[in-house]
């Protein structure tokens, strides 16, 4: 039995691409799935399944970034990307790479701090010493994705 997640993904694929936002991409696979009643977060939920798994549904919506257009990535079984590549999907790739990086890069310096928060609050030395260790990880990297970032986007 195919859920309304699986429907959700399988008309998505076909209604991509297309210039618009979230909300607009929930109006097409509406008009195109008759009778049924799809929200914005299923829609949210749908994209990011093709994410999570796409060798699974054999294609992901990457990120854009700002950027209004949304297009799929095939993938086949060995997880091997095929990108249309295409003027629009190379710059809402490009845009969407640059956004989720920064995203990472933030996420990553937030944790650090808290796990060495969580350093100062502990009593056991070596959960201390682990504590850390992944926050030095975590800044290191999120600091070095910074400085990627800011090369990408002198490049672009």
């Amino acid at each position: 039995m195919t859920t309304k997640l699986e429907m959700i993904i399988e008309t998505m694929f076909d209604v991509l691409p297309m210039e618009g936002t979230t909300a607009e991409l929930t109006e097409k696979i509406e008009r195109r799935m008759r009778g049924s009643t799809v929200s914005v977060q299923e829609v949210r939920n749908a994209i990011a399944a093709t994410r999570s798994d796409p060798t699974a549904y054999e294609y992901m919506v990457p990120y854009v970034g700002q950027t209004r257009y949304l297009f799929a990535v095939m993938v086949d079984p060995h997880g091997e990307w095929i990108f249309d590549d295409t003027p629009e999907a190379r710059a809402a790739f490009e845009a969407g790479s640059i956004t989720a990086a920064k995203n990472v890069a933030t996420r990553l310096k937030v944790l650090a701090t808290e796990y060495l928060l969580a350093m100062k609050q502990t009593r056991k030395r070596n959960l201390r010493d682990r504590y850390e260790d992944v926050a030095e990880m975590m800044s290191f990297l999120g600091k070095r994705i910074d400085r990627q970032v800011a090369d990408m986007e002198a490049a672009a």
